[in-house]
């Protein structure tokens, strides 16, 4: 309870399966995990999915081709970044030179794909965030992406991109210490250190209720049609905030993220991230990592992950 910074917010209860014959192994674990999201009722099956949300039917039967364009240097020579000191962006991959690809893959004669744009935004992959606009100028500024996304859809493929929900870098026009989630001492909680510099976690109620509600229709207005991608939200523990404007307890936050997920399921007809963690099980549609190990060294408990995604 110490090292949480808070006291207890719901008893802990603890049930007890026991598994035999042909269910003792983890396959056994893992039809039993699906069988109780589902008896839940948080988890729909994509066949009762694609029902409210038809895109899933072509997303199931597409491969999501990610295009990774712009970015500053990784890692980053300098930590809190300015306007006036900010490394150069770089553009690897243009709007035009995306549409080569695209035209490319329709050449081939390759009939269902989804693409998706990572570092399309202000500062290119992690470099201003929360910030997303104006589109990058150095790939084409926001003309070229409507051309390219026309292009895409004309081709019969569909076209989506990544946001980010959890970073804030200090070089962002919008960054304030107040968005940021605090330590039970009050200090800002500190995430990585990519792109755009030192990154700190966002609290997920400022998240939704300053930049989720305000951006993603915006970036739905460019023309994108596809599953929107979140970078990290779903392959970290849910965070927690001690700012006493905004607290959020880690079942609070969870309930915010899923909020944003939801928004962008019902945006732009599906949602996707980068890992299949349970708090987002119900209003996820594609998880990029089927297991993706965060924590580094695992307890003592654990000897191996072995993902039941499959």
């Amino acid at each position: 309870i110490k090292d949480m910074g808070f006291e207890p917010y719901e008893d802990i209860e603890i049930d007890f399966y026991t598994l035999t014959g042909n269910d003792a192994n983890y396959s056994g674990m893992a039809r039993l995990y699906r069988t109780l999201k589902l008896e839940s009722g948080n988890v729909k099956p994509l066949a009762e999915r694609v029902k409210k949300y038809p895109l899933l039917d072509y997303i199931s039967q597409s491969m999501e081709v990610r295009a990774r364009l712009a970015w500053k240097p990784v890692p980053p020579q300098i930590e809190y970044q300015t306007h006036d000191n900010e490394p150069k962006v770089t553009a690897y991959i243009t709007f035009d030179r995306m549409k080569q690809i695209v035209a490319a893959a329709k050449k081939a004669g390759i009939e269902k794909l989804e693409f998706c744009l990572s570092g399309w935004n202000i500062g290119g992959d992690d470099g201003r965030l929360p910030d997303l606009f104006p589109v990058e100028p150095s790939l084409g500024g926001e003309t070229k992406l409507r051309e390219l996304i026309k292009d895409t859809l004309d081709a019969g493929y569909l076209i989506t991109c990544q946001s980010n929900s959890n970073d804030a870098y200090p070089i962002s026009d919008s960054y304030s210490d107040n968005i940021v989630c605090k330590n039970p001492d009050g200090s800002l909680q500190v995430y990585g250190f990519w792109g755009g510099g030192r990154t700190h976690n966002v609290c997920a109620q400022m998240s939704w209720y300053y930049f989720a509600q305000k951006d993603l229709p915006r970036v739905h207005d460019l023309g994108f049609k596809g599953a929107h991608f979140f970078d990290v939200l779903s392959c970290v523990i849910p965070y927690d905030c001690h700012d006493l404007r905004h607290p959020c307890n880690r079942r609070q936050y969870a309930f915010y993220m899923n909020k944003i997920m939801q928004f962008a399921r019902d945006t732009f007809g599906a949602s996707q991230s980068e890992g299949p963690f349970d708090h987002v099980a119900g209003t996820l549609d594609f998880a990029l990592y089927t297991s993706f190990n965060i924590m580094g060294k695992f307890p003592e408990l654990i000897d191996r992950a072995v993902p039941f995604w499959e």
